[in-house]
């Protein structure tokens, strides 16, 4: 258990402990699968509303409610395995409670057309088709990977990036079927294990951004990442696996208004939900000098053996 007065030698330690293969990880694949929530009203309104915001308050109410459903119509993997995270929003700014979208500006895409100044050659791609049931989704574009095209009229909503570049925020659609074409980058283990720290400056101010007023105890546990895991990949790594010791729980009490949620996941609560893990995972790597946003969706289901079809609940 951890107290304030940290020892960083036995964090370093608790860490390599965590990354011996002997040792049976906790099953956290939900946590980065996202659930959406609303806000309770006792939030401060600083922290804004949905589907802007992304706070953190009940656990999630996972339900057998059908949300949506994907069959595959298209699906070039180049050799690599596939089976994906469903996207619906991401977020940008910490505000110790949870996550805000950041500004955000849309812009107008007719059925087909492509979102992309310049389509990757050679990446793996897929194309597949949406049919949304749950009416929570209604309106949002569910995707996985990048966003070549929609069959429907679609809106984006983009954050400001530097010419040539584009950073994707959230889509809207207005019907309920539609299909969408995608790509994503599948760089490979030696390709990450070999990456650098050369980020781009507007990366680096936007996705390094954090409270200033962060709990000196989450600094110090970044720290023992930065200091002792200098290649990027690795780190993020080792994060990861600090974080899977933390039991999956869904019956946690509500957090404390007057508390980083951070802080108190790390050293107080020690275990938790979704969006407590990828919180801190986030945090972390920022902290740690790695650029990372949160990304809420659904995780991975497995296909009808027959149909293919993907039933996400």
């Amino acid at each position: 258990i951890f107290i304030p007065n940290i020892s960083l030698k036995g964090i370093w330690e608790r860490i390599e402990a965590a990354r011996q293969p002997e040792i049976e990880a906790v099953d956290v694949g939900p946590a980065f699968g996202l659930y959406e929530q609303r806000p309770e009203p006792d939030w401060p309104a600083s922290a804004g509303s949905l589907p802007s915001s992304r706070l953190i308050s009940d656990p999630p109410e996972l339900l057998e409610t059908p949300m949506f459903q994907i069959w595959f119509t298209d699906l070039r993997l180049g050799g690599t395995s596939f089976n994906p995270y469903w996207r619906t929003h991401t977020y940008q700014e910490y505000t110790g409670h949870g996550w805000l979208a950041g500004e955000t500006f849309p812009q107008e895409f007719p059925a087909g057309e492509s979102l992309l100044t310049e389509e990757p050659a050679g990446q793996p791609g897929a194309q597949f088709r949406v049919h949304t049931q749950g009416s929570q989704l209604s309106g949002i574009l569910i995707h996985t990977g990048q966003v070549v095209s929609v069959s429907q009229p679609a809106e984006i909503l983009w954050r400001q990036a530097p010419s040539g570049w584009q950073d994707y925020a959230s889509g809207r659609v207005q019907e309920l079927d539609y299909s969408v074409r995608v790509t994503w980058l599948a760089p490979g283990l030696n390709r990450l294990a070999a990456a650098d720290e050369d980020y781009p400056e507007w990366i680096r101010e936007r996705y390094l951004h954090l409270p200033p007023d962060l709990p000196p105890r989450v600094i110090d546990l970044a720290e023992v990442f930065a200091s002792n895991y200098p290649q990027p990949f690795a780190r993020a790594q080792a994060i990861e696996d600090y974080l899977r010791q933390f039991p999956y729980n869904l019956e946690v009490p509500f957090p404390p208004l007057d508390q980083d949620i951070v802080d108190y996941f790390l050293f107080d609560l020690q275990e938790g939900y979704c969006d407590y893990y990828a919180t801190a995972m986030v945090v972390l790597a920022r902290l740690a000098g790695l650029p990372a946003r949160v990304v809420s969706g659904y995780a991975p289901v497995t296909p009808d053996p027959e149909s293919g079809m993907l039933q996400i609940t």
